[in-house]
């Protein structure tokens, strides 16, 4: 009789341990996980793991290949990720698969790691990291972010939503809020591209007010190209932006002697920051050597103080298009360069790899999924959360109802 229940307790202890890290192949389902939807999910994505809520992401890294896809279910995981070199990541349905570091010790590091090179991500939501720790962070070389949602970085100054350095780097059609000194930060980096993100600054990190903040700061870092971003209104109740701006371009001799060269910024909308009495600029150039080759054209900035803020030593400050909507002064560069808008921007379009093309900018992909983000209960929200609008209809300010929406 003993015999026996020993072999039931050594069954049921085994059964538990290889449930806790199980990972399977999305093309043989087994008994233990056999959800009709996941699998035909999986099969058209053409998974080659898939994992939910409970599974080990090292152990299914573990029995990938090289270029092989791993899918996750729609769930919470409470373990850190890092993606292998080569490997590629995404959630089976966009936004529903979540990496929560609530109680999770990530370090120095982050909750998301893109280290390696030629990797991708798409589709998690990641949030709240340990007091040292970001949210999210790209380093190594030509890594793909996409469709992704990264909030809420450590409490310390320097820990954010997302931080990338590293070389050919796309993040794409994503979203970043939450406290911090900045909440995108291209640090030390080259020939990266930001294309079509939006990002909301809410508040500067605890204790440290004196902080210069930014929505998005390419901070030494040449090559780069920002296309399409858009910095929205602050989370309410706001705090000031003292030393930074929506878009900012700072740079230290001491930290990279390169600096910030060669840098497009392209079709990019800051909205909406009228109400902070300190900051209110739309892009700010503040360079500690001098600053060359920064290319801008299509800028549109709503309800700002400031449109564009150069320094003395900014050469080579090209503008071209730019629309200052209910801005106090178009530019200033400390009195040696005029700026000044050379015709309207035009935002209804589309860039790619720094070329205008022909494809509609709005109406903005993954409206609903931002909105649910940013402004569920327990975020700080913004303007926009307070309207039945959407995010297109925002940007272009126009104040539809939620009905004449639908019609």
């Amino acid at each position: 009789m003993c015999q026996v229940i020993k072999i039931v307790l050594l069954s049921f202890f085994l059964t538990a341990c290889i449930s806790n890290d199980y990972v399977y192949e999305a093309n043989k389902p087994t008994a233990e996980n056999n959800n009709s939807a996941v699998i035909a999910r999986s099969k058209q994505l053409k998974c080659d793991l898939t994992v939910g809520p409970g599974n080990s992401f090292s152990r299914a890294f573990s029995k990938m290949n090289k270029d092989q896809l791993l899918c996750l279910q729609d769930g919470v995981y409470e373990q850190l990720m890092s993606i292998p070199t080569g490997m590629h990541v995404r959630a089976l349905n966009d936004g529903k698969a979540e990496i929560d570091g609530r109680r999770l010790n990530a370090g120095w590091q982050a909750l998301l790691m893109l280290y390696g090179n030629n990797s991708s991500v798409r589709g998690v939501k990641v949030h709240h990291a340990s007091q040292n720790a970001d949210a999210c962070s790209i380093k190594g070389s030509n890594n793909e972010f996409r469709v992704m949602s990264c909030s809420h970085g450590g409490k310390y100054k320097h820990k954010i939503p997302l931080t990338v350095s590293g070389k050919g780097h796309l993040i794409e059609d994503s979203w970043f809020y939450g406290e911090g000194r900045y909440v995108v930060l291209c640090f030390k980096g080259k020939q990266i591209t930001f294309r079509r993100n939006v990002a909301r600054w809410d508040l500067t990190a605890p204790n440290y007010k004196s902080e210069p903040n930014a929505t998005f700061s390419i901070y030494n870092c040449s090559g780069t190209t920002i296309e399409n971003n858009v910095s929205l209104d602050y989370g309410i109740p706001q705090t000031p932006m003292k030393y930074g701006a929506d878009f900012y371009g700072p740079q230290n001799r001491e930290v990279w002697p390169e600096g910030n060269q060669n840098n497009y910024w392209l079709g990019n909308i800051a909205i909406n920051h009228s109400r902070d009495t300190l900051n209110r600029r739309g892009l700010r150039l503040d360079p500690s050597t001098v600053l060359v080759d920064n290319f801008i054209s299509d800028f549109y900035v709503r309800d700002s103080n400031i449109g564009i803020v150069g320094n003395s030593r900014t050469k080579k400050l090209r503008v071209g298009t730019c629309t200052m909507s209910n801005v106090n002064r178009i530019g200033i560069n400390s009195g040696k360069l005029k700026i000044q808008c050379n015709g309207e921007a035009d935002i209804s379009k589309k860039y790619v790899n720094r070329i205008k093309t022909k494809q509609p900018l709005f109406p903005w992909k993954n409206e609903e999924l931002i909105k649910n983000d940013m402004c569920k209960t327990g975020e700080r929200q913004s303007a926009w959360c307070a309207t039945n609008l959407t995010l297109s209809r925002y940007i272009l300010n126009e104040e539809y109802s939620t009905n004449n929406e639908k019609e």
